[in-house]
């Protein structure tokens, strides 16, 4: 269970030190208040595993919210938008929608009032002059979890948005571990010989880590929706990607909770 947001914290309190001092200098347009909001929320966001990503496009889209929530495998969890305190904040929620902002999990503010929406509806609002409010309905958008598919349709669909996103996040904690872990620098290279010399003496390092990547990815389909549990033996280079990638979650990568990113 996931412990709720102490009033007590003090990225609340900084928050709302920083908006006095906004105050005092007259300083009321979104560009300028949101700073407050945006430092508040990324430090909670990363004691929440997830990094706050300012100005991020919309994949597919040329929709910009201030901020995008991504956990650790590049997911999108959630979305946030910063107006002025002089904006009426329902109308800019009704703006946002008819550009079509996604409203699976997003939060709109103007400094003074946080308004929720989860799956496309509202599900709280917050006074963001209380701690307990505003602690209450940052818990709530900082650990939301998409719900199931209702359909096999849906579930297509959100297949298709979520791969090239957990594609590019393993690509990602790949080429870091080759970085910091010295085991997996040398479980790699000998891969990468491996590949070299049955495959083609022309091929180059980022298509290893794509190879590890598409197996990270296909393995758990293999081996549950087609049951074929031992594909990965059925040949020396499934081999020794299965062994390299053992290597990598022996140490950093949790290969059960990535895998959990794929149940829906």
């Amino acid at each position: 269970m996931i412990t709720p947001i102490p009033v007590t914290h003090p990225a609340l309190s900084q928050f709302r030190a920083a908006l006095l001092n906004f105050a005092s200098l007259n300083v009321t347009h979104e560009t300028g208040v949101r700073a407050a909001f945006q430092t508040m929320l990324q430090t909670l966001s990363q004691e929440n595993s997830l990094t706050l990503v300012p100005e991020q496009i919309v994949e597919g889209t040329k929709i910009r919210p201030d901020g995008t929530l991504r956990d650790i495998y590049n997911l999108p969890r959630g979305y946030w938008e910063s107006k002025d305190t002089g904006d009426d904040l329902e109308a800019e929620i009704g703006k946002k929608k008819r550009k079509g902002y996604p409203f699976t999990n997003i939060l709109f503010e103007d400094s003074n009032r946080a308004v929720l929406f989860q799956n496309r509806q509202p599900v709280d609002e917050a006074d963001l002059t209380d701690n307990a409010q505003t602690a209450r309905i940052l818990h709530k958008f900082l650990t939301w979890q998409e719900p199931d598919p209702t359909s096999f349709d849906n579930a297509i669909l959100r297949f298709g948005e979520v791969i090239p996103a957990l594609a590019k996040g393993l690509i990602d904690i790949i080429e870091a571990e080759r970085v910091k872990s010295a085991s997996f620098a040398d479980a790699f290279n000998s891969l990468f010989e491996l590949c070299r010399e049955t495959l083609n003496p022309q091929v180059q390092p980022g298509v290893v880590v794509e190879m590890l990547a598409q197996h990270l990815l296909t393995e758990r389909l293999f081996r549950t929706i087609f049951d074929n549990a031992d594909f990965v033996q059925r040949n020396v280079i499934a081999q020794k990607v299965e062994q390299t990638i053992k290597v990598m979650t022996a140490s950093s990568f949790n290969r059960g909770e990535f895998t959990k990113t794929l149940d829906k």
